[in-house]
């Protein structure tokens, strides 16, 4: 074998190796990743009962902040004051969960933008049906009392 032979078969095979290794690096990346989606996924239930909890402790807090001294005096929230506590809700959600399982969650919810809207939705709802109650129930109470 001539040097000229030898050299060209030398890269021939540096060529495949390196083939080889880019191939293997792009499809074991692509196994982790499904790897990674799928335990994330059979966690799933695991992992949003751990954010029911959070919810049910950032929604005291902003409710206590927010709702809860307006409505004793049955004043009502006005768009940005619910605003504001819709944020603060969703701040005290990432705070207490942290970039982690937020990144997991918003896996789950398809990105953030989604869970954030699915959050503040459900904090809406949920605020404007218990400020009614408080204030129903302080007017019923106002109209027992002599």
């Amino acid at each position: 074998m001539t040097s000229m032979t030898f050299l060209i078969l030398m890269i021939i095979l540096l060529a495949q190796l390196i083939t080889f290794n880019v191939f293997y690096f792009f499809w074991s990346k692509k196994k982790f990743e499904l790897e990674r989606r799928d335990l994330l996924y059979r966690n799933s239930e695991k992992i949003l009962i751990i954010l029911q909890d959070i919810k049910a402790q950032a929604y005291d807090k902003t409710f206590k902040e927010y709702v809860l001294v307006r409505a004793v005096d049955r004043i009502k929230l006005n768009h940005r004051e619910l605003r504001e506590a819709s944020t603060q809700y969703i701040k005290y959600i990432v705070d207490y969960c942290g970039n982690n399982l937020i990144k997991d969650i918003s896996e789950i919810y398809g990105n953030e933008e989604n869970f954030y809207n699915f959050l503040m939705d459900g904090f809406v709802t949920k605020i404007i049906l218990d400020e009614h109650q408080i204030i129903d129930d302080k007017l019923n109470s106002e109209e027992v009392e002599p």
